[in-house]
């Protein structure tokens, strides 16, 4: 049995964890003061500053009556000055940073281990219920799974990252992941008690309450033991992921390893789970540091996730990506050191937001960055291209995981609507914090900065007021119970769906942005998006793609909820920034006039782009033909447009794949006799139900009449009863009258006897002579 001893005062030193002769020194841990459970400090939580009475205001512009709905920030002051945002893109082309690593390191990827994926289906047949009662079951479910970054997307959504605000910066305004983003793509939750990482002290981990229980679970006791014995079925601190083998499976080895080791019975699935939960935190959810080892303070809180305590973990991983991403960004020679954050969940964001990779359309069950897995989702492009995507903001997906709502909703923090608290949240502006041993992070949430995600219209995001005070555990631990504080008594307010979320800015912000950007942008760009201006020869082809992106959110929208309405493939591919830029600015000219001609004439004369441009798009696909004709000319003349080629393929089988949706869709009835036929039926249904019923009425007024006569019969028989119980009791009376007669008169009976037979016995006793 494992022994633990603290070495020095209560708030410091080490934890001492020996087995006996086995191991008499033990192994020694570092060990620091509680932040949760008993042995914590009692702080004093303020929240007045931090929560504000309506977190939204209505914003009206010149003579338009209708408000425009803007976000509100707790911590920030207003102001419209024009600052600089500090970027890596900038500090690059300043020459302050000579240029990437050339292994372009960036954040901690989950990989594959061995027999983890093994484990994880062992645990998720015995301990589902479990998962789910901890709101983590998608979360620890998603990591059945590896992730592949696009780098280029990933490379050039760092250098537009701002430490200053922590958003991206594009020529649309800022974008950010925000923790209702981390809840929906990766299942982490939001709500729920503090992520205190820290190896306990040897009282709190053996001690027991006034009521008799322990301080911690069990799980955890067992968990930080060093027994040599164990390290052979289950992790202990600091062990390797590589260790991870199968004899970690839920099985009679299992159990019979636990009874050597002194395990009872009712503590084993519990150690057994903590075990899981510890490796699936520090290798998948929080890689804080000790890259491929378990960490030791990380049993405390597998162990409360193991016993049904509910734990945030979507604010200590947001908080970790952005402290991540900001070390980059200021990096002087970023790519060529990791940096602790879980680099796949900011992978399947950028996927979501900027479509760097393929949504698969198998309905996958648990987390929504599921759908992203695999090798084969990354959609490959150019340096250029990327940063051209990312840089511009033109093709964001602003709705990517903005609740679908119908109708404009608002209500108040009563700490009633627990089906809102995730929405809550993640909209207030507020700090959030990590903490694991001595170390204690706190990062900026700006949800203001970027409304649009959530469906509000963008206002002028004001500057964030300094922070004056030291970061201490007071101070973290105050930040979180302030972001999470439930019954404010706040106002809350959420948006319908819009149908073009990137065009919802007020117009001082598309001024003041269009004096931002610029200074922060590191070469010179395309006007922004919120106030190019747009010449009349370029009216319709900016029609016809801001419709292209408004459809594609709608079909991503439409993803979120149902089957996909359309192939996947043709989704992706309208989106793909190198096949519209391909078709919008690529051309073989030089050749003669705009047509095709067979690779057999003397002097064959085209125009691909003006070609495929003047073709309707339900016709393109009757061009294959000449197009192949067209490139055997081309490469008969020796020039290599493999490349263009490649492009001008894919534009036609997406062209082509959409006819063949369009020509499914023929013949179906429209939308509005649709809508008439259902309206007639719901006409009927309801006649139907009114003479149902009247039916039922009529049936119910003659039952009433029938209860009514019951009723009178049942009031005479009444009467009669009532009169025959009063006869009954006049009787009673009576008779209980007599029958006191009788007993009084048998009484005196008794006396009299009592006297008579005394009296008897007394003559029969007397001796009288004369």
């Amino acid at each position: 049995m494992a022994q633990f001893k603290f070495g020095g005062a209560l708030e410091d030193d080490f934890l001492r964890v020996s087995n006996g002769a086995a191991v008499p020194d033990g192994i020694h841990f570092p060990t620091f003061r509680p932040m949760t459970r008993a042995f914590a400090e009692n702080w004093k939580v303020e929240h007045p500053s931090t929560s504000l009475k309506h977190w939204w205001k209505e914003v009206f512009e010149g003579s338009n009556k209708t408000p425009k709905e803007v976000l509100q920030s707790s911590h920030h002051r207003p102001s419209t000055e024009i600052k600089v945002l500090d970027t890596l893109s900038a500090r690059i082309s300043s020459r302050e940073v000579v240029k990437w690593g050339s292994k372009l390191l960036i954040g901690v990827e989950f990989s594959h281990i061995p027999q983890y994926w093994e484990w994880l289906e062992d645990i998720l047949q015995h301990f589902r219920h479990m998962l789910t009662s901890t709101n983590i079951l998608d979360a620890v479910y998603a990591s059945m799974f590896c992730y592949e970054r696009n780098t280029p997307y990933m490379q050039a959504f760092c250098e537009m990252w701002s430490s200053t605000t922590n958003t991206l910066l594009t020529s649309a305004g800022e974008v950010s992941i925000s923790l209702w983003d981390l809840h929906h793509l990766s299942g982490l939750p939001i709500n729920g008690s503090f992520y205190d990482e820290v190896v306990p002290f040897a009282t709190e981990l053996e001690g027991y309450d006034q009521n008799g229980s322990l301080y911690l679970p069990y799980s955890c006791k067992y968990s930080t033991s060093s027994d040599d014995r164990r390290a052979h079925i289950l992790p202990v601190p600091m062990t390797s992921f590589a260790t991870v083998n199968e004899t970690f499976l839920w099985n009679d080895e299992v159990h019979e390893a636990f009874t050597i080791l002194g395990i009872p019975e009712a503590h084993r699935k519990q150690t057994y789970l903590t075990a899981f939960l510890s490796c699936w935190l520090c290798a998948f959810v929080l890689p804080l540091k000790d890259l491929g080892f378990i960490r030791p303070g990380v049993f405390k809180p597998a162990s409360s996730l193991a016993s049904g305590r509910k734990i945030s973990l979507a604010i200590p991983v947001l908080t970790s990506i952005y402290r991540g991403l900001n070390e980059l960004s200021t990096s002087a020679a970023p790519g060529r050191r990791p940096g602790f954050f879980p680099a796949h969940y900011v992978y399947i964001w950028i996927a979501k937001y900027f479509r760097s990779h393929r949504m698969s359309t198998h309905k996958y069950a648990g987390a929504h960055m599921i759908r992203f897995q695999g090798p084969d989702a990354v959609i490959y492009s150019s340096s250029a291209d990327a940063k051209s995507t990312i840089r511009s903001g033109r093709s964001i997906n602003w709705l990517a995981t903005c609740p679908n709502e119908p109708e404009d909703k608002r209500f108040v923090d009563d700490n009633q609507r627990l089906r809102r608290i995730s929405d809550l949240i993640a909209m207030r502006s507020c700090y959030v914090t990590l903490r694991y041993d001595d170390s204690y992070v706190i990062e900026s949430y700006n949800p203001h900065r970027f409304g649009r995600q959530f469906g509000f219209y963008q206002g002028l995001p004001g500057e964030l007021e300094p922070q004056v005070d030291a970061i201490t555990p007071e101070r973290v631990f105050q930040l979180f119970q302030a972001s999470t504080q439930l019954g404010t008594k706040s106002e809350f307010f959420i948006p319908s769906r819009p149908f073009s979320p990137q065009s919802r800015v007020t117009s001082a912000y598309a001024t003041w942005w269009a004096s931002v950007f610029p200074r922060t942008s590191s070469t010179s760009s395309s006007p922004s998006p919120l106030d190019a201006p747009v010449t009349r020869s370029q009216g319709k082809s900016k029609k016809r793609k801001d419709d292209s992106d408004h459809l594609g959110d709608e079909l991503e929208a439409c993803n979120d909820t149902f089957d996909p309405p359309l192939n996947q493939d043709l989704i992706d591919a309208s989106h793909d920034p190198v096949i519209v830029s391909v078709v919008e600015s690529m051309a073989i000219d030089g050749y003669g006039p705009s047509s095709f001609a067979p690779s057999s004439a003397k002097t064959p004369a085209f125009n691909i782009k003006g070609k495929l441009l003047a073709t309707p798009l339900d016709e393109v696909h009757e061009l294959d033909q000449e197009l192949i004709e067209a490139f055997q000319y081309i490469r008969a003349k020796k020039i290599d447009s493999s490349i263009f080629e490649q492009y001008v393929r894919s534009y036609v089988e997406v062209a082509s794949q959409l006819h063949a949706q369009r020509a499914k869709c023929e013949g179906k009835a429209p939308l509005g006799d649709l809508e008439k036929q259902l309206s007639m039926m719901e006409s009927q249904l309801s006649k139907a139900k009114k003479a149902q019923l009247v039916k039922e009425i009529a049936s119910l007024t003659e039952k009433e009449a029938t209860l009514a006569s019951l009723v009178s019969d049942s009031e005479h028989q009444f009467a009669e009863c009532t009169k025959k119980v009063n006869d009954l009791k006049t009787s009673h009376t009576s008779l209980e009258q007599s029958v006191s007669a009788i007993k009084e008169a048998q009484s005196k009976l008794c006396e009299v006897e009592k006297i008579y037979d005394t009296r008897r016995d007394a003559l029969k006793t007397l001796d009288w002579t004369p």
